[in-house]
């Protein structure tokens, strides 16, 4: 059986489209565009031109505004503020003006992607208990929905109290009053471009939100996507190459990042049906980094864990040593509903662990997302060393537009199976690199 005959939908493919929604949960709250939910507010990517004024929000003192899906569709507006009790609290409202209460505090300890419950009291006179989600560790979701009656209850309020998984926390409603009105105003000029056609309905984007070939997007992970996805999993430093600086070549990398001068990462993506296995695209995108060494390269390839869903994962790593210098690559190789995904982070040899430390941590939160949507489905680095002259992955080439901020720093330069066991390979290549 290959990875295209495995089930992608009915009770199998509920558990990735579970952990599509838990990722796409876990992303909002306090990542990168929606840390900017707190800046300029973000428009949806579909928008053209400037955004309108609505898709900002920034009164009496909460920040926000009109937030998009990876597809370019619109997503929902948000309205944040940090309080002086040493947390964050968003409200998001989405096309229908159903409402996530979120909040945020380092001083959580919760089970990242559990389902709990939690009771909101306004003002001691409204008590109401809904469904709520640990995002992560630090950030609870509690999904209150359609309620009007606390809408109004929290705009009018003096201060609400939360408890559940995280304890209890109460909130001052202080400019609640302007926050939801301006998140009203928000979502209603939304609706009105989706009418006129001026940006996407949610789930009706051009894939990605980015211009793939023939001016569509192709649902390949984006900028935005991937440095999400990287803070989550704990890589707080990296910054986004813009896309036009990656090199055109066999790897055919989407996104490139950098983590400083001596470590760079990268991913690659194919389309599930464009490979015969996971297997085979393993030993496809491996070969050629073997290709690329000019020296003696060696490939180490984990064995294939494959979940229930659907999901396949394989840890990797190819090092290279030339008599120019070395390079260690670490891979993590994942299998979704609908790519195949090369993650990789790249240093030089004598620094290999830094970059099995951060692909691990990717690794490691990749995995633990779709184990627990499984099982949730079931049941319903320093640049010493030498030898950092050699890059097989032209990753490095990627980031040399990034250039370092005023703190030092790295900052985007625009916003831009049937394996069974492990084996190592040894290969000598005198071409240079590509």
């Amino acid at each position: 059986m290959t990875d295209e005959t495995l089930p992608r939908r009915g009770s199998r493919g509920a558990a990735m489209r579970r952990m599509a929604a838990v990722l796409a949960l876990a992303a909002l709250p306090l990542a990168p565009a929606a840390a900017q939910e707190a800046g300029d507010g973000a428009a949806p990517d579909g928008a053209q031109g400037a955004p309108p004024e609505e898709f900002s929000i920034a009164t009496d003192g909460w920040q926000g505004g009109a937030i998009g899906n990876r597809d370019g569709s619109f997503s929902h507006c948000v309205a944040q503020r940090d309080m002086a009790e040493g947390f964050r609290v968003l409200f998001q409202a989405g096309p229908n003006f159903e409402v996530n209460l979120v909040l945020a505090s380092e001083g959580f300890t919760l089970e990242p992607r559990t389902e709990a419950e939690a009771t909101v009291v306004v003002d001691g006179a409204f008590s109401r208990t809904y469904p709520a989600m640990a995002a992560q560790e630090s950030v609870l979701v509690v999904a209150t929905g359609r309620d009007p009656e606390l809408v109004e209850r929290v705009m009018r309020g003096a201060n609400a109290v939360v408890s559940g998984p995280h304890g209890e926390v109460t909130i001052p409603l202080d400019g609640t009053f302007s926050a939801f009105t301006a998140l009203e105003t928000c979502v209603q000029k939304a609706r009105e471009l989706i009418q006129a056609g001026e940006i996407p309905a949610p789930g009706q984007g051009g894939g990605n939100g980015e211009q793939g070939a023939g001016g569509q997007g192709d649902g390949r992970m984006t900028a935005r996507g991937i440095d999400e996805l990287l803070r989550q999993a704990g890589i707080e430093d990296a910054a986004i190459a813009d896309p036009s600086s990656i090199p055109d070549d066999p790897l055919d990398l989407g996104q490139v990042w950098q983590i400083d001068e001596a470590l760079v990462g990268g991913l690659h993506q194919t389309a599930r049906g464009e490979a015969e296995s996971m297997a085979a695209f393993m030993s496809d995108f491996l070969g050629l980094l073997e290709e690329r060494c000019p020296g003696e390269a060696t490939v180490e390839r984990g064995a294939v864990e494959r979940l229930e869903g659907g999901y396949a994962f394989a840890d990797a790593s190819v090092t290279c040593r030339a008599e120019n210098g070395s390079a260690h690559v670490a891979l993590f190789f994942a299998l979704d509903d609908n790519y195949y995904s090369a993650f990789f982070h790249e240093t030089s040899a004598e620094q290999a662990p830094r970059a099995e430390e951060a692909t691990g941590k990717l690794a490691a939160f990749v995995r633990d997302i779709a184990r627990q949507s499984v099982a949730a489905a079931a049941q319903d680095g320093g640049d010493d060393g030498d030898g950092s002259g050699v890059s097989i992955t032209g990753a490095a080439e990627a980031t040399s537009g990034i250039e370092e901020n005023g703190d030092g720093d790295a900052a985007p330069a625009s916003d831009a199976e049937d394996e069974a066991g492990s084996d190592s390979e040894t290969g000598t290549e005198d071409s240079p690199a590509q």
